[in-house]
């Protein structure tokens, strides 16, 4: 099963559907993610809720920093900005 892309205004998207089930990962922690300014804002695209393709590799390193490092989300953000 390939990846579905989504186009809007010139960019490339991708629903955070197939992003948790790619990464193996709950939406619910993506949306978390989102609303706690890790990853930039989702978009509504014809009824699909998505990323662009781009914050795909902010997602593998939030991954990494949950799963292998154990850190929480406010932890993150102090790494991230220093």
């Amino acid at each position: 099963m390939g990846i579905r892309h989504l186009h809007f205004e010139g960019r490339s998207y991708i629903s955070i559907d197939e992003i948790a089930a790619c990464y193996q990962i709950e939406v619910a922690e993506i949306e978390t993610w989102v609303s706690e300014n890790l990853l930039e804002a989702t978009r509504e695209i014809g009824g699909t809720t998505a990323l662009p393709l781009g914050c795909l590799d902010r997602v593998a390193e939030l991954v990494r920093y949950t799963r292998l490092l154990g850190l929480s989300t406010d932890q993150i953000l102090v790494l991230l900005d220093s």
